[in-house]
């Protein structure tokens, strides 16, 4: 028995040690640190496929028209001033506020125009003020000369021309002179390509008016205070439009 208890004492001291022993700490293993994520200020070699086609072009310049360039929409707006114009015996200034055209291979469309002139005369009395919208879709003759017929709606008034509206015995309060009517016509373009974003427009413009100095529409007809007027309304009287436009397209 006491051989037995001095064994078991002997193994209880082994395990205790071994219990007992302190363990290494496990060695940290080293860790790369961050790469620093590339700012807008760092710069930036260009790819190798850039280089190449920048060194390639450089080489045969002449391929540059063979580039893939993104089509345009056709679609362009602009403004235009009419340089001369005649109306009968007076003469037209116009400013066109307002275009949207409509430009391809085959088409040369002024889609819708918006434009207000006024006239010269003599005597002062026919001096008259116009309000125009219009349409031209125009064939393309060549890359410069395009073709088409005028189409719109006219505005008239002479400020300096009274006068009522009558109607079996009744009259309106006196007031100027204003009327419309269709129009319609010719106009001829040249288009002309510049080294910027934009085009320059010709117009040569011949078309007709069709608003009435007599009838106002429903039975009622104008009286003027004018007795020159009374008896003849030829100074006022609509009449054939020819127009010389310069603007630009953008």
């Amino acid at each position: 028995m006491k051989k037995l208890g001095l064994a078991f004492m002997f193994i209880f001291i082994l395990g205790f040690r071994a219990f007992a022993a302190p363990v290494a700490p496990p060695t940290p293993t080293p860790t790369a640190a961050p790469t620093p994520a590339p700012t807008s200020s760092t710069p930036q070699a260009p790819s190798p496929s850039t280089t190449l086609e920048q060194s390639f072009l450089e080489k045969y310049p002449h391929l540059k028209q063979n580039l893939y360039k993104e089509p345009s929409s056709n679609i362009y707006l602009g403004f235009s001033a009419g340089l001369v114009g005649v109306l009968s015996n007076r003469m037209l200034f116009t400013a066109n506020v307002f275009q949207i055209h409509y430009l391809t291979h085959f088409w040369d469309n002024e889609i819708l125009s918006i434009s207000y002139g006024v006239t010269t005369g003599n005597p002062t009395y026919i001096q008259s003020s116009h309000f125009i919208f219009r349409t031209i879709p125009k064939y393309r003759i060549n890359r410069m000369l395009s073709l088409g017929p005028l189409l719109g709606y006219e505005f008239v008034s002479f400020p300096q021309i009274t006068g009522v509206l009558e109607y079996k015995g009744l009259a309106t309060e006196p007031e100027p002179f204003s009327s419309s009517g269709v129009i319609y016509g010719v106009g001829v373009s040249e288009n002309i390509d510049t080294d910027k974003s934009y085009k320059i427009k010709i117009n040569q413009l011949i078309y007709q008016q069709t608003y009435s100095t007599d009838s106002a529409g429903y039975g009622w007809s104008y009286l003027y205070d004018l007795k020159a007027l009374r008896n003849d309304t030829g100074p006022i009287k609509a009449g054939t439009v020819f127009l010389l436009e310069v603007g630009m397209l953008f």
